[in-house]
């Protein structure tokens, strides 16, 4: 199973997609938290700061939805390159444990899945940094939490 999981990491790991898609998440995060004129879902008040626990609770449910049609793309390319290159047909005629193999494929892409879901976490770290980020509308960050 692990042969399996390392293959998926290198494999997409190399691959530009995977870091298309943490850039876009993390840009979008980034200017939300930082930007007045861009909103993921539906914003925050005046009064609220913009890394209060509930922004960032709603800015992770909005990004979960956004981030759950990205897995799709990694865990369909994961079930459906060995079919479409022809190597199934080894694979299941090879002495592999078909346990091993579908966990060891499953395990490796959703590791690979999760990195552009850690786009929201890093965009909210980002975004106070942003020369254009109002300071007064930030509180201090609670690394405990």
């Amino acid at each position: 199973m692990w042969t399996f999981i390392r293959y998926e990491l290198s494999f997409w790991l190399g691959r530009p997609m995977l870091w298309i898609f943490l850039t876009l998440v993390t840009v979008m995060v980034g200017a939300s938290v930082s930007s007045d004129f861009v909103t993921i879902g539906g914003g925050t008040t005046d009064t609220v700061f913009r890394n209060a626990p509930t922004a960032i609770q709603q800015l992770y449910a909005i990004m979960g939805l956004v981030t759950l049609l990205m897995i799709t793309a990694f865990m369909n390319s994961t079930a459906n390159r060995d079919i479409s290159s022809g190597m199934s047909a080894l694979v299941y005629s090879s002495p592999i444990r078909k346990r091993d193999y579908f966990f060891g494929k499953f395990i490796g892409a959703f590791i690979i899945s999760s990195i552009p879901v850690m786009g929201t976490s890093l965009g909210m770290l980002i975004g106070p940094l942003m020369p254009w980020a109002n300071d007064i509308r930030f509180g201090e960050i609670f690394w405990g939490a």
